[in-house]
């Protein structure tokens, strides 16, 4: 009786949900992420790979789990924002409260969703999954961190390209999404990218050290 009980409220927590979605997005209260945000995140290098690449193309790609990445990186695109945590009701009915973590972003009233994409207005959001022990850091305290700021200044190897472009181009590839595959184009010629020329810096490079031992 219980169980059945509580089979009952999950599915009537997931239609009030489901209704909550579909207002929001009628109401103007639920939308995808600005261009402006990945414009501001195309000087930024996370993992390598240009910030607005990773969020926007290959994220998505690799399903639910990286929210913690995900707004680590989105919180790079504001100057000021809230890098949020805590446990999600609709996690937890799905998959137990051991693993209902997650992690967002909220910015002027807004709630950045990492695995949803989309952004929502604050109230909406906490009302659709009801957070609990919720903690925030504001992005001046991750600002004090080492590689959040290297992420920042959009520093790389040059000679780490030889191995990035060529796995982007293929993922690009894969995903058949050719706003994906124009958006490496561009970062190739924005980084002056040559795969033959990067191949002799990198031999000229490895000869220069065998010569020093």
């Amino acid at each position: 009786m219980k169980r059945a009980f509580n089979d009952l409220k999950n599915k009537l927590y997931f239609s009030r949900l489901n209704l909550l979605h579909n207002s929001g997005i009628n109401k103007g209260l639920i939308r995808p992420f600005e261009d402006e945000m990945y414009e501001s995140l195309e000087d930024v290098v996370y993992a390598g790979t240009p910030a607005n690449i990773y969020l926007k193309y290959q994220q998505p790609m690799m399903g639910p789990g990286k929210c913690y990445d995900r707004s680590y990186v989105i919180s790079m695109a504001f100057k000021d924002c809230l890098l949020a945590s805590g446990k999600h009701k609709d996690l937890e009915l799905k998959y137990g409260s051991g693993h209902a973590g997650h992690c967002w972003v909220e910015k002027d009233g807004w709630c950045y969703d990492p695995t949803h994409m989309l952004k929502f207005k604050q109230e909406l959001y906490y009302q659709m999954f009801q957070p609990t022990d919720v903690k925030k850091s504001p992005r001046c305290d991750l600002e004090k961190d080492e590689f959040y700021q290297q992420c920042l200044s959009g520093h790389f190897e040059r000679m780490s390209l030889i191995c990035t472009i060529p796995l982007l181009e293929e993922i690009a590839k894969l995903s058949n999404n050719q706003d994906y595959i124009k958006e490496i184009e561009r970062y190739k010629v924005k980084v002056n990218y040559d795969y033959e020329t990067i191949r002799e810096e990198l031999y000229s490079a490895v000869e220069s050290i065998e010569v020093k031992k």
